[in-house]
């Protein structure tokens, strides 16, 4: 049950991705953004994130405290601004600017807040992983990072082709 509750968005995203590819297809750029993003999630749920193998060798090989693999997936996560400045900017009558930029930031955070209630949900379903004290402190932190990749990805697309007239 915890399993299908923390993949089931991804699974719902990649299901409507897959109905939508010929009527509005995506740069490749975030199509891999979205697919490593899946592709976490995935991993997280079926090992647990606190669980994660690779992330738990880094834990005992560096000696640290925690496995940091849910704080890994939600600085990514932040790699998400790049795909809703594409949808914004291709979908809406906005252009690419520092308020779409913005308003690209408030969306990836509000999917992230919202996964983040999916996941306190499952735990408390399944009994593991956070508990409701340690969800309602650390949920903040957690918010923090998608802020601070999604401000450095919005750097990089900058750079990047996406406009309305490019596509």
């Amino acid at each position: 049950m915890v399993l299908l509750m923390e993949v089931l968005p991804s699974v719902l995203v990649l299901f409507f991705l897959s109905l939508t590819y010929n009527k509005f297809r995506l740069t490749t750029v975030s199509y891999v953004i979205i697919s490593v993003l899946v592709i976490l999630t995935f991993i997280g749920g079926h090992y647990s994130y606190s669980k994660v193998p690779l992330f738990t060798w880094i834990k005992d090989y560096f000696d640290l405290h925690r496995n940091h693999y849910d704080r890994f997936g939600h600085f990514l996560k932040g790699s998400l601004v790049i795909v809703i400045i594409e949808i914004l900017v291709r979908k809406t009558a906005l252009s690419k600017s520092k308020t779409t930029n913005f308003i690209a930031l408030c969306i990836t955070l509000a999917i992230g807040a919202f996964y983040e209630i999916i996941e306190w949900a499952s735990a408390s379903i399944g009994k593991e992983g956070k508990s409701h004290k340690r969800f309602f402190r650390d949920a903040g932190r957690y918010m923090g990072r998608p802020i601070g990749y999604g401000t450095f990805t919005d750097r990089f697309h900058s750079f990047t082709f996406i406009n309305k007239d490019s596509i």
